[in-house]
């Protein structure tokens, strides 16, 4: 499908709308808009950064080691989302409280409720957009992007603790989205059918089952470390000497540099490769500038720069990581948790880095200079390397890479013909959800796991499938339901029973 079929579809708008809602709300965090009383020395916004991401990267390297393959059903539930909502509101509200009264407990409970909640929703709106890998991506992710400033808008218009509040409920609003179009269609479990050659040492796991390459990982290490430090200085810094118009004038380019890249990709999405190595050029140009604009009107300039460049690198990896997790991943899940663990971990990292240096020394002029310089370095090396990686070469040579299709697909799928085969045979809605599995070639304890019921359940109905097909084995439901489902068989056994007629 074309970008605009992606954008102009009502699920489209859904996810658009939703992901923009929670960009919107992560901006705040960033920009700390959530925090009312910013000044001299005050470091609360940070520490509040530093909570918030590392306890989203405990919520996503739960789902990496997790052995249990029905999670990503369970994580689905409406009950579950809605839990995950609340918890970001109720974290967003104790960060005001924060604000307002300094307390230890309080900023305790905002780290892990907006914790809890970014890593929940970012891994599931990532399984979403990673639904037809970067062509489904793209234009979910830029749109969520460019929705976000005009969500911020409002708050120019409001009392700091009305903004505020406002903010706090936009977890409410992403999350409610969200169900709704997890509830149209679910994201597929995993691709098991991938033969991905199995590499020695650390890079096996990520190579043979989630098909990432250590390249682009450590590249992606690099940059949001870096950028975490860097958020010290174009963001909380930036707050506390400036005041809060500052960071207004930076949050307003990214969102200009949103909607920019949106109406690109949607007028030209072959430009695509040209816009994401325009965006890492101009974050390596205003990290590299940032230590000789120290003092001087140029400073808000490299900020707003890094945050353009930024906003495109941002893009390009959840694009790259979407079209992992849908081509090359045997688990789209824990693909999309990688990254958000390692993104988040390393930006927490990244803004201590930049907090202890800054409270270790009385004035940050010159050694801050040196420091980002050093940063600087490491962001070309990361740049580098990113577009060195085969899954960035592939994204970089191809506007919209194509899936991994060995044959034009039919006018139904198998599991379309499948179901109107369970309809012909009187299947219950559990017999037919059972009996695409089977055809699939599931193993009964698999198909337990996945549907999250007994493996006793399963094989009942596995049972009362054979009795109403009239098979005896798997093998034979298996070689039945690929003569249903198999457009060629069908075809064929027509033209037989045509020519029989005739004889």
């Amino acid at each position: 499908m074309a970008f605009s079929t992606y954008v102009k579809s009502p699920e489209g708008r859904r996810v658009i709308l939703g992901s923009g809602f929670l960009w919107a709300w992560i901006d705040c965090l960033f920009m700390s808009a959530l925090f009312l009383n910013p000044g001299p020395r005050n470091v609360i916004a940070e520490f509040g950064m530093i909570l918030t991401f590392s306890a989203c990267s405990l919520v996503a390297m739960a789902f990496v080691f997790s052995n249990r393959r029905s999670l990503v059903a369970r994580i689905q539930r409406k009950r579950v989302i809605a839990l995950a909502s609340l918890s970001g509101c109720l974290g967003s509200l104790a960060y005001i409280a924060a604000g307002m009264q300094p307390s230890p407990v309080l900023m305790a409970l905002g780290g892990i409720g907006t914790g809890s909640f970014m890593g929940m929703v970012q891994i599931l709106w990532g399984l979403v957009y990673c639904r037809d890998g970067a062509r489904s991506a793209a234009p979910y992710v830029t749109g969520g992007f460019a929705c976000a400033p005009f969500i911020d808008i409002p708050l120019l218009f409001m009392v700091p603790l009305a903004r505020a509040l406002f903010f706090s409920l936009l977890p409410l609003a992403s999350g409610f989205l969200l169900a709704s179009v997890l509830k149209q269609e679910k994201p597929k479990e995993a691709n098991e059918d991938f033969d991905i050659p199995s590499s020695p040492g650390i890079r096996r796991f990520f190579h043979q089952h989630l098909g990432i390459s250590s390249v682009l990982l450590f590249a992606v290490v690099l940059v949001m470390t870096c950028f975490g430090y860097l958020q010290h200085f174009i963001s909380f810094d930036t707050l506390s000497n400036e005041g809060l118009q500052e960071g207004i004038v930076i949050q307003f380019m990214r969102g200009v540099t949103a909607i920019a890249l949106f109406l690109t990709l949607e007028l030209k999405p072959v430009l695509s490769s040209t816009i994401y190595r325009i965006g890492f050029l101009v974050m390596i140009a205003g990290v590299m500038t940032m230590p000789f604009s120290f003092g001087t009107s140029l400073f808000l300039v490299s900020g707003m720069l890094i945050i353009a460049g930024y906003t495109v690198f941002d893009l390009f990896i959840w694009v790259a990581f979407s079209h992992i997790a849908r081509t090359q991943s045997k688990n789209a899940l824990r693909t999309i948790a990688v990254i958000r663990l390692f993104a988040s971990l390393c930006a927490a990292v990244g803004c201590g880095i930049a907090l202890a240096l800054s409270m270790m020394q009385e004035s940050q002029g010159q050694l801050a200079s040196q420091e980002t310089t050093f940063v600087g370095y490491l962001v070309v090396i990361a740049t580098v390397l990113l577009i060195s990686s085969d899954e960035s070469r592939v994204l970089l040579r191809n506007a919209q890479p194509p899936l991994p299709i060995s044959a034009p697909s039919p006018e139904k799928t198998m599991e379309e013909r499948l179901a109107q085969w369970g309809d012909e045979m009187h299947f219950t809605a559990r017999e037919k959800e059972i009996a695409v599995l089977l055809a699939q070639g599931r193993t009964q304890p698999r198909i337990a796991d996945m549907l999250g019921i007994s493996e006793n359940t399963v094989g009942t109905h596995v049972r009362h499938i054979y009795q109403k097909t009239e098979v005896h084995d798997r093998q034979q439901f298996i070689d039945l339901a690929f003569f249903i489902t198999s457009p060629e068989s069908r075809e064929e056994g027509k033209r037989l029973t045509d020519s029989k007629l005739e004889g």
